[in-house]
């Protein structure tokens, strides 16, 4: 939803992030070569080939497209898992587009899905093969649900928008992967669940009964009626899952002018209000002149259990009020708790909050209050690559009753206001915000900007106009989470490095999949951020698509395009199951005229026969001529379902792809094997090595490390872990030769085993996909580090 960010509500003349940028990199002579010049202080080894790093890769990138079809690298398929309108609940019929109703959407998959976590089952442990999947439904396409409709509000019947009501929300499902590698979604499942707009919800926090938050229908100010515009989140150490409320400024009616209440009508002022579904008409509590207080009963994190479906969910108030992109939850090493979030329109600001309590990793009941008392803090970035937490505290600085707050509740009701008068950095539309697992570093996802003027760029906002967006490197003081001061740089200027007027850069990295319109982030267990784009078909007339990104040692930089979406769609997620063995993504309905019109050429299913669309109905089929999992090339079934109907879809392997390894000697001079040394230079990596029916896995430590003339050993041990063997690999470095793991010879008498690059989970917004690991066959180097015999230097070459 592009055209959802085109106002701007922040009025304060807090300095802009691009301004900071500017100054930033002006103190560090960067410019004189616009934002490319960040190689010459990135620390990357821009001498390295780049047909060297291309042959470290675990897959062959995907290319810019503009085709109607998702497209994954060679080697790779994706399958439909679940898609709008599947049926849930024991007691839910099967989807009909002819006759949808409220009562079946209320027990049906709902509609363009955001965010996707998985959890495993049973509670507790890492099982990769069963869980349960939590996914996000954002918003709703009327013109696409409803072929009938006129296209004004107006012509709405009460039908449609409860429809649309049950359309919105969560979604519980239980999935489960077969012996195959195919996965399925359990019908009828007591865990399968849907939570709607009309859900009923707990307020908790500072700001639970405030009488800004009483309205008609709950005088206690402590119970709400749904959950809506549900964008990003994040999944709690304890099992639990955020999900962040967004754009809830779409679904009041009415003109500001209408609330009598001053205060009340400045936090809607500060906050927008943009009718885009028409429901005041039938409901009051959507009209903010009838219930000026409802609207301030959204914009909040929202926790859910998955493993109860009968818990209620609990909106988070001391988390703040504003449009949540992010939930990302980080445990501090004192124990605290740390959110991480964004606010995710022009000119706005980048959070986290520190729980008061101490996470408990023995007692799940204990660690389900921890976001109900804590500290939020706003941050404000500085020119010389530091930066501070401000806290919204009542009381505290101007947050007192002169400018306005009466109390912590109207704080954090008002947070946007609050985070002005403590003087903010205004950001480029904060999106998602993710650590890393393996350094700890925190990156913010910055999409774009094109309102920026150029007296308002700063350090941290380089670019006026900002059409790609960037991702910004947070490292906390002293590695802990919840300090309240940081140092950050600019990690990936977005867009096209060979175009100069895009200024984009990439650590320096010479050979690039350039993306633009950075959305929400993933950390796999090796530390490489996966990153999934939206705008990218307006900023540079490509696709949507997910791209991985190293953020650490001799490939920093380098950005490969993993995922394609269908054209007209924005591609969500990614999310990994535990392992990862698989990756989900999600895409939602495809945008505007365009994606109307394409939908509706290429036979959408109000056009379908009744035979086709029955078929077309059924989760793993589709019309005759179009086929689900196939390879690259064949023709997509999105266009006639997907498009429609949208689906979460699971990316499996379509054979096994064998690929020959041949070794290779780095710059740095260190023997590795292609399919390892893409992890080499990361803190601590893993990848997983299978001979018959174990498995090895090599986890490594800061192997090949570019330290001059020094040379990075690492001598493993081996040990039983889980239905196969473990090798762990202390690195450390010193002069010496060359070596590889002693323990290597253990499995170097195999003339074969199977190397297995890692599986992810992924989704886009109408699909799930589910990529499991890249099965390459590979001799071992012998003891002494040097090639076996007759082995080849250079890069993969598929045959």
């Amino acid at each position: 939803m592009r055209e959802q960010h085109d106002t701007v509500t922040n009025p304060s003349a807090n300095e802009p992030f691009a301004a900071v940028l500017a100054r930033y990199l002006s103190r560090r002579a960067v410019l004189r070569g616009g934002l490319a010049g960040l190689a010459l202080w990135a620390g990357h080894p821009f001498w390295l080939d780049p047909q060297s790093a291309a042959g470290a890769a675990d897959f062959l990138p995907v290319q810019h497209s503009t085709a109607d079809q998702l497209q994954v690298p060679a080697g790779y398929r994706q399958q439909v898992l679940i898609r709008w309108g599947d049926p849930l609940r024991p007691d839910a019929p099967d989807f009909d587009p002819r006759a949808q109703t409220a009562w079946k959407q209320a027990r049906q998959f709902g509609y363009n899905c955001d965010f996707i976590g998985f959890l495993p089952l049973p509670p507790g442990t890492s099982n990769a093969s069963h869980g349960l999947l939590v996914v996000n439904h954002e918003y709703a396409n009327s013109e696409l649900m409803f072929p009938e409709w006129d296209g004004t509000l107006a012509g709405k019947s009460r039908e449609m928008v409860a429809i649309e009501l049950a359309a919105h929300g969560v979604s519980v499902v239980e999935v489960r992967r077969e012996a195959s590698g195919a996965w399925h979604y359990v019908r009828g499942s007591a865990y399968n669940r849907r939570l709607t707009g009309n859900s009923l919800m707990r307020l908790s926090g500072p700001a639970a009964g405030h009488p800004w938050l009483q309205t008609s229908e709950d005088a206690s100010g402590r119970l709400v009626r749904g959950t809506l515009n549900n964008c990003a989140g994040g999944v709690t150490p304890w099992g639990t899952v955020l999900t962040c409320e967004e754009n809830f400024h779409f679904y009041f009616h009415g003109s500001l002018e209408a609330v009598r209440d001053r205060a009340i009508r400045a936090v809607h002022e500060r906050y927008g209000l943009r009718d885009r579904y028409g429901w005041g008409q039938y409901h009051a509590r959507f009209d903010v002149a009838q219930e000026p207080h409802e609207m301030l009963r959204f914009g909040w994190v929202v926790e859910l259990d998955p493993y109860d479906p009968h818990a209620i969910p609990v909106k988070r108030t001391a988390l703040g009020r504003f449009k949540h992109e992010a939930a990302t939850v980080v445990v501090a090493p004192g124990g605290q708790v740390v959110v991480y979030s964004g606010d995710d329109e022009r000119f706005e600001y980048i959070y986290k909050f520190v729980s008061s309590g101490r996470y408990n990793p023995y007692s799940r009941a204990a660690n389900l209050h921890l976001l109900d008392a804590g500290t939020l803090y706003v941050a404000r970035f500085h020119d010389d690559g530091t930066g501070t937490w401000l806290p919204l505290v009542f009381g505290q600085g101007p947050l007192t009753p002169e400018h306005g707050f009466r109390s912590q509740a109207e704080v954090l009701i008002n947070a946007r206001r609050a985070a002005d008068l403590l003087g903010a950095t205004k950001m480029d539309r904060p999106e998602d915000v993710e650590a890393s697992p393996v350094t700890g570093k925190v990156y913010a996802v910055l999409t774009n900007n094109t309102k920026r003027q150029p007296q308002q760029v700063d350090a941290a906002n380089p670019r006026p106009a900002n059409a790609y967006g960037h991702i910004l490197e947070i490292a906390e003081a002293g590695e802990d989470p919840t300090a309240t001061r940081f140092h950050w740089s600019l990690f990936i200027a977005c867009g096209d490095p060979a175009t100069p007027a895009h200024q984009a850069a990439y650590q320096g990295y010479p050979t690039v999949s350039w993306l633009a319109n950075p959305d929400n982030l993933a950390f796999d267990e090796a530390g490489r951020l996966w990153v999934a784009t939206d705008g990218q078909p307006r900023s540079i007339g490509a696709n949507d698509a997910v791209y991985v990104i190293d953020t650490e040692g001799p490939y920093r930089g380098r950005c490969r395009m993993f995922l394609s979406g269908p054209r007209g769609c924005e591609v969500c997620g990614p999310a990994f199951t535990p392992r990862q063995h698989d990756v989900l993504c999600g895409h939602p309905a495809p945008r505007g005229r365009q994606g109307l019109a394409l939908c509706r050429a290429a036979e959408p299913l109000a056009r379908l026969s009744r035979r086709h669309a029955a078929a077309a109905q059924r989760g793993g089929h589709h019309p005759r001529g179009w086929r689900q999992g196939g390879w690259l090339g064949q023709r997509s079934p999105f266009l006639a379902g997907g498009l429609a109907r949208q689906q979460v879809t699971h990316v499996a392997f379509n054979r096994v792809a064998y690929l020959p390894v041949a070794f290779q000697r780095h710059a740095f001079g260190v023997w590795n094997r292609p399919g390892l040394v893409a992890l080499g230079p990361h803190r601590r990596a893993g990848l997983a090595a299978a001979h018959g029916d174990h498995h090895v896995v090599f986890d490594v430590g800061k192997l090949g490390q570019p330290l001059g003339t020094r040379r990075t050993q690492c001598n493993a041990a081996l040990a039983h872990h889980g239905d196969g063997l473990r090798i762990d690999g202390g690195g450390r470095t010193g002069a010496g030769t060359e070596d590889l793991p002693a323990a290597a010879a253990i499995v170097a008498s195999k003339t074969l085993c199977h190397l297995a690059a890692t599986g992810v989970f992924y989704a886009h917004k109408q699909h799930a996909l589910h990529v499991p690991a890249l099965l390459l066959p590979t001799a071992l180097p012998s003891r002494s580090g040097s090639p076996p015999a007759g082995a080849a230097r250079g890069s993969l070459t598929p045959f």
